[in-house]
């Protein structure tokens, strides 16, 4: 995995980038600011840098929690920006997208900085 980390992060890149374009331009149908589109590559720069660091230390378990927290966070975006009530469904999607992926991301590093400490606990082996 480690070979390939820039591949991740820019498929990651492209993916949230896709996701978040067709997300606020086709179902919200709002148009496209230039704020609008440098939050957007912002982000998905983030989160491509993200999975790309987590692939490059080889923290595979991170890597995977990281990307379930992307993906729930997209997931629920999609739910609110489709079935929300009230006026702030836009609002509530990119909302609940930016708190799954820190949650995801928080949720990585804790349970690799436990797995690491476990690891140097442990005695070396002959």
């Amino acid at each position: 995995m480690k070979e390939n980390y820039k591949m991740l992060g820019v498929i990651v890149l492209s993916i949230t980038l896709f996701l978040l374009l067709l997300g606020t331009g086709v179902i919200l149908d709002q148009e496209l600011t230039v704020g609008n589109a440098v939050t957007m590559v912002a982000y998905g720069l983030a989160a491509g840098m993200f999975a790309g660091a987590l692939a490059y230390l080889d923290l595979k378990i991170g890597l995977y929690l990281f990307l379930a927290g992307l993906f729930i966070g997209f997931v629920e975006m999609y739910r609110n920006f489709l079935f929300g009530d009230g006026g702030f469904q836009d609002l509530a999607g990119l909302l609940s997208l930016f708190m799954f992926t820190a949650f995801g991301l928080v949720l990585a590093v804790i349970v690799e900085g436990i797995q690491y400490f476990l690891k140097k606990k442990q005695p070396p082996t002959m």
